[in-house]
């Protein structure tokens, strides 16, 4: 009800997410459950890293969200140039022909005024989404530190062959 106060839960961890569809058992999320459980993660945390570590850690983040932010870009441009195209092959073809608004040139124009107006809306949308996965609002360290933990864990997995037991 109202008057009773929400708690702010504890974000799960990734391997517990209700949209999480991977292959993993049970056991093997006990065995990750117990290591989160620790008072230190095995995983590194970003502070503990170099200088330098930190440093190539922020510049591969950069760099994906711009190669993201590039391809969005592209797909944008394309789709613009496309409507520009198909507005000019209507006036041509309205200009040459003498038809003014034929059923060609009629088609021709409105495909081109809707690519034309939508990939700035496409754009907008998802350059928003890119900036909330990529550039995190809160302490953009305790998301690297979760990525890093991630990483450990993936890898912990990954090299067991036989189910380890939780240390």
């Amino acid at each position: 009800m109202f008057w009773r106060k929400l708690r702010i839960q504890e974000p799960l961890p990734w391997y517990r997410e209700p949209k999480y569809k991977g292959n993993l058992t049970e056991k093997q999320k006990r065995i990750l459950d117990s290591f989160r459980s620790q008072e230190q993660h095995p995983a590194a945390e970003y502070q503990s890293l170099p200088i330098e570590a930190q440093n190539y850690i922020s510049q591969l983040e950069t760099e994906r969200y711009d190669l993201e932010q590039a391809k969005l870009t592209q797909a944008c441009l394309v789709l613009f140039g496309l409507g520009c195209y198909s507005i000019y092959k209507a006036m041509r073809e309205d200009y040459v022909n003498w038809t003014f608004f034929g059923p060609n040139t009629a088609f021709s124009f409105i495909v081109g005024v809707v690519l034309l107006s939508v990939p700035p809306f496409y754009y907008w949308r998802t350059s928003k989404m890119n900036v909330e996965k990529f550039l995190p609002n809160g302490n953009w360290a305790q998301n690297t530190n979760e990525a890093l933990k991630r990483e450990w864990e993936l890898e912990f997995l990954a090299g067991s062959d036989a189910p380890h037991e939780a240390p």
